[in-house]
């Protein structure tokens, strides 16, 4: 099975200097960033549906053999909360699908005032996975986090994220034949550096979750680029 681990989004502007080298164009930025990272979940479509024709650039600037994690469009997500989605649904994939091959794996990430609600989500899955593509969903409220839920997701095969950050539940639930993770900071959101001993503790659990299913990881601690810092060091210890 396969690990991947890289970052939430590449493109900060305090990663200069700290990560992509002071002469280096931000234009550059991803072809850079390709050269130590195999995977990226991308951020910005979740703010804003990016373009087909942005999705193509992404696919051509990065090299075969990289792979694409995508943050499902929050008007989905916050806006409709899931409901009467079909069509956003689908214009989302539409233009997702431009990273053709590259494209392994799609993020919903629900809203924290958002309350369990089965119905809705079964529904919600039954469109989107219409797409063959892996997803995988966030959710940030504790009601979630019963049987009925895993029992859909299960049936659907989308991986319950495993979160570490200070306001979610340290849940693990796998519901998948792949495992995604977040790595959001483990004592203050966005901006904790993991410790080396943090980071041992967690490559020993990844390396038995990927005996027998693929693993995503994405470090979204990005103040100071703590993620690419913690994001080399796990892939590190993974390798060994």
């Amino acid at each position: 099975m396969t690990i991947q681990i890289g970052t939430s989004g590449f493109s900060y502007e305090d990663w200069a200097q700290k990560f992509y080298p002071a002469e280096l164009p931000k234009t550059k930025w991803l072809e850079y960033y390709a050269q130590n990272f195999n995977t990226v979940e991308l951020n910005s479509p979740f703010y804003r549906l990016p373009s087909e024709k942005s999705f193509q650039k992404w696919h051509k600037e990065t090299p075969a053999g990289f792979h694409f994690a995508v943050k499902g469009n929050r008007y989905l997500t916050h806006v409709k909360r899931l409901k009467n989605s079909e069509d956003s649904i689908n214009l989302f994939f539409k233009r997702a699908l431009n990273l053709k091959e590259k494209l392994d794996v799609v993020l919903w990430q629900l809203p924290p005032n958002f309350k369990a609600n089965a119905e809705r989500l079964e529904k919600f899955l039954f469109e989107a996975k219409r797409f063959k593509i892996c997803q995988a969903i966030e959710f940030r409220d504790q009601s979630w986090f019963k049987e009925p839920i895993y029992k859909i997701l299960k049936k659907y095969n989308v991986s319950a994220v495993i979160a570490d950050s200070p306001l979610l539940p340290k849940i693990e639930i796998l519901t998948a034949d792949f495992i995604y993770i977040r790595f959001h900071g483990a004592k203050i959101l966005y901006s904790s550096n993991y410790s080396d001993k943090e980071l041992q503790e967690w490559a020993y659990k990844i390396k038995a979750w990927s005996k027998n299913r693929d693993v995503f990881i994405y470090f979204n601690n990005d103040y100071n680029a703590y993620a690419v810092k913690n994001a080399l060091y796990l892939k590190q210890l993974l390798e060994k």
